[in-house]
């Protein structure tokens, strides 16, 4: 599930390209296969180069990005609760001043960096299964 939802982090939220999708053969295992690729322009030189989808949804220094990328439009806010033995993390996108509707979206999560992923998704309007 996360690489899927690494895949659509890439191209709803980080606005890149997919160039090989599928998901849905099963013999193909997106959870553990790195040749889910998207299409990156090299330092703005129109080049493109195939290359492995961050995993967004796993690596919090990579969810961070999400986070940055979203901060212009976007307030954020990340709350832990230590229930033990577990942490649950919850993540929040509330509209700025001007922004539509000033809706919040939430997500929570047993990762920091999952619940982000999929409060970024709810903020850009898509929904996860």
């Amino acid at each position: 599930m996360s690489r899927k939802i690494d895949a659509l982090i890439a191209e709803h939220v980080m606005g890149l390209e997919i160039l090989q999708r599928d998901l849905t053969n099963p013999s193909h295992h997106p959870e553990n296969d790195p040749a889910v690729t998207l299409s990156a322009d090299i330092a703005g030189t129109g080049y493109r180069v195939a290359k492995e989808i961050p995993r967004y949804s796993t690596r919090i220094n990579i969810a961070w990005s999400v986070v940055k990328l979203m901060m212009p439009e976007w307030r954020f806010k990340l709350l832990d609760f230590q229930e033990q033995p577990s942490i649950t993390w919850l993540a929040r996108f509330k509209g700025r001043s001007g922004a539509i509707n000033h809706i919040e979206h939430e997500a929570i999560e047993d990762t920091a960096p999952m619940a982000i992923c999929l409060a970024a998704l709810k903020a850009k309007g898509v929904e996860v299964d």
